[in-house]
């Protein structure tokens, strides 16, 4: 059996947004609102006008469109509605589980990538916390929020009299989105999106993607409009994500992309609709009908030891045997990645009707749907030489982000091989994103290291960096004591290089881009630098590393650690 995997070689979950890398990065929302370039250079002549709109569970808001400069977004989905909207840099609070830096936070979706997060992890970690967030909180924490001085607020809480409540408590507009049961099909999440639009002074963006929506669906039902039922493969799709990951018993008798690209589920007698599991016997007895099988490719890794302990669960499975099982993107952490959902559906459509979708490229058509970044993922034995291979074929300037999956228990070790398989991208020049995947570590222990491997590559520096001499006869004091204790008390500072060196005669000039340096004058005597110019000289080795510190104070560099 074989699966055939949507992105064997190509994942191109492409993201509006960069991933930690490199290209341009909303700041977050500072205490004092300050107005964008845009806003400046577009400023009216009159102030905003109010104007009452309807939100999305019926209540009538009086907001003035484009005057909000501190949003908060509670709620499942309200915060990745907002991003393809709004303006992230205006943000003032972000829930917790959307913060990768929080150890203490709701990680039942650590595994699936949800692509706002990926996009603006960095600066969601800088924000303070409007509440614990995820699915498991059922209220809005109103004294959160209110710490984080609001002037509107984006809920996905669909509860009439809370939201009344809240808004009451909060003295600021509180808008509820939805997007209904069919996610990105739905006219809930247009209506969201519109909504949005009208509110932030961004019709034009919201009638843009809405549209685009509404194209890219009739398209992809018109192709399969004529099809007659008896000539309609009997389909079954599982490994639906329900609050986490779940394995090949999930699945749904009322599944959006089915509906869209008519194909027929094999699943049709349930008692409810909606994601649901199903008995084990169940699927056996359907397992003859299953013509092809389309698995969300977050349950892989709880359905991989299911198969290993009991390989013969799928045995009754047409597709398993024919091997027509084929891996979506997974798309469902903390409300549905939309626009994966609709990759997925060309995906699906394309895999089921093959005919019908001949002249459709699926990563082309990926490309179409989140045109601003590409995510390449190599899964071959040479990843170096087979990304880049696929970078230089790409058309167009867009910049291409690259994913790696490893499957180590050391995180050094992971480290090693990451860096080796994907920083001569970046030295080339090639890479303008990275994405690290590893089920064995958190993803702040995986981002660390894509951090790393940036810095490392001279392509964006998160942390304090220390260029140290190997030492030689020349040397004037214990290096490698003294630099551990310059990192013991430095370590925390970002974007910052001290150059650590042995003797005055190679020192200055292998330090030359370093932004302070401690250099060996003479036994027990130390220079300090600031750049490359002489700050202090032969003072005591017992007071140098204190006056290099109150240096880096008296320049603006310090911070105090967290």
């Amino acid at each position: 059996m074989k699966i055939k995997n949507f992105a064997a070689l190509l994942l191109a979950l492409a993201m509006m947004f960069s991933l930690c890398a490199c290209g341009s990065q909303s700041a977050p929302a500072q205490d004092t609102p300050q107005p964008s370039e845009a806003q400046e250079s577009a400023a009216p002549s009159e102030a905003p006008s109010e104007i009452t709109v309807t939100d999305m569970i019926g209540r009538e808001l009086t907001v003035t469109p484009g005057s909000y400069t501190r949003v908060v977004c509670i709620g499942a989905g309200a915060l990745r509605m907002y991003s393809y909207i709004g303006d992230v840099s205006l943000l003032c609070g972000v829930e917790d589980i959307d913060n990768l830096t929080l150890e203490e936070r709701p990680k039942m979706f650590d595994s699936v990538a949800r692509p706002y997060v990926l996009a603006y992890g960095d600066v969601f970690s800088t924000l303070p916390s409007c509440g614990v967030g995820g699915p498991n909180a059922q209220a809005a924490e109103a004294e959160k929020i209110l710490s984080c001085n609001p002037d509107i607020v984006i809920s996905e809480y669909e509860d009439v009299e809370k939201e009344d409540a809240l808004q009451e408590q909060l003295g600021v507009p509180v808008v509820t989105l939805k997007s209904g049961p069919n996610g990105v099909f739905d006219d809930a999440f247009s209506q969201s999106m519109t909504l949005l639009g009208q509110i932030f002074g961004e019709e034009e963006k919201a009638e843009a993607l809405v549209s685009f929506i509404a194209a890219e669906t009739a398209e992809i039902a018109e192709r399969t409009a004529s099809i007659a039922d008896e000539d309609k493969p009997a389909v079954y799709v599982c490994g639906l994500g329900n609050w986490g990951t779940t394995n090949h018993l999930m699945t749904s008798q009322t599944y959006a992309s089915f509906e869209v690209a008519n194909i027929r589920n094999v699943v049709t007698d349930l008692g409810a609709n909606g994601v649901q599991p199903i008995e084990e016997e169940k699927f056996v007895a359907l397992g003859a009908d299953m013509d092809i099988i389309v698995m969300d490719a977050a349950a892989v890794k709880n359905i991989k030891p299911l198969y290993q302990e009991d390989p013969t669960m799928f045995d009754s499975c047409k597709a398993w045997q024919t091997g027509e099982v084929y891996l979506e993107m997974a798309y469902n952490a903390y409300y549905t990645n939309y626009e994966i959902a609709l990759i997925n559906t060309w995906f699906i459509a394309k895999s089921v009707y093959p005919d019908l979708f001949a002249d459709v490229d699926i990563t082309a058509r990926t490309n179409e749907i989140t045109p601003a970044f590409r995510l390449l993922e190599s899964t071959s034995q040479n990843p170096t030489a087979e990304l880049r291979a696929a970078i230089l074929s790409l058309d167009g300037d867009e910049p291409a982000a690259v994913v790696r999956r490893y499957d180590d228990t050391d995180l050094t070790t992971l480290a090693v091989k990451a860096a080796a398989d994907l920083g001569p991208l970046f030295l080339d020049g090639l890479a303008d994103g990275i994405r690290i995947l590893d089920d064995r570590f958190t993803e702040a222990q995986l981002r660390d290291v894509e951090l790393m491997i940036l810095q490392a590559a001279r392509v964006r520096f998160s942390h304090t960096e220390y260029i140290a001499c190997p030492s030689c006869g020349r040397t004037l004091y214990d290096i490698e004591g003294t630099l551990a204790q310059i990192k013991a008390r430095t370590s925390h500072l970002k974007n910052l290089k001290i150059g650590v060196m042995g003797c005055i005669v190679n020192g200055p000039g292998e330090m030359a881009d370093a932004d302070y340096g401690y250099v060996g004058a003479a036994p027990g005597r130390i220079t300090l630098y600031k750049g490359r110019t002489v700050v202090e000289r032969n003072i005591p080795q017992e007071e140098a590393l204190d006056r290099l510190i109150a240096l880096i104070r008296e320049n603006g560099d310090w911070q105090e650690p967290e």
